[in-house]
């Protein structure tokens, strides 16, 4: 299978690479154009009508068994792209993507739960603190 070469190896912190990368090249405008977003349900669906978010097992340096998050997949420039779906829904939301060191928290840490109401931007410090 293609891997595009800024992927070294696949944990945690290549994956929020990844995620860095593809949320420089694709707006919230565009996603917005690509998806519709049900950001009171946490659920993002194609132009199809049909759910777009696809479960996805990410292994956490500090957790003994795999983190599940949601993902959105779409081609951009070519390129098939992936972007965690709570990332979306909350950049959705909020018009702009999370700032730079922060990271999207999931409040009542249920990771499939991606209703905005359970999303907050936080400090990659402070979820650290909070999921030790």
């Amino acid at each position: 299978s293609f891997s595009p070469p800024w992927i070294h190896k696949m944990d945690r912190n290549s994956s929020e690479a990844r995620a860095k990368k593809v949320e420089r090249e694709v707006s919230v405008t565009e996603l917005s154009q690509r998806f519709r977003f049900d950001t009171e349900k946490g659920e993002i669906y194609g132009p199809t009508g049909v759910r777009a978010d696809k479960l996805q097992y990410f292994r956490g340096k500090t957790y003994s068994s795999p983190l599940r998050y949601k993902q959105i997949q779409f081609q951009h420039n070519g390129q098939v792209v992936k972007l965690s779906a709570h990332r979306a829904i909350w950049a959705l939301a909020n018009g702009r993507w999370p700032r730079e060191g922060y990271v999207i928290d999931h409040i009542n840490s249920d990771t499939q739960d991606n209703r905005i109401s359970n999303l907050r931007e936080i400090t990659i410090g402070d979820n650290a603190r909070r999921i030790s």
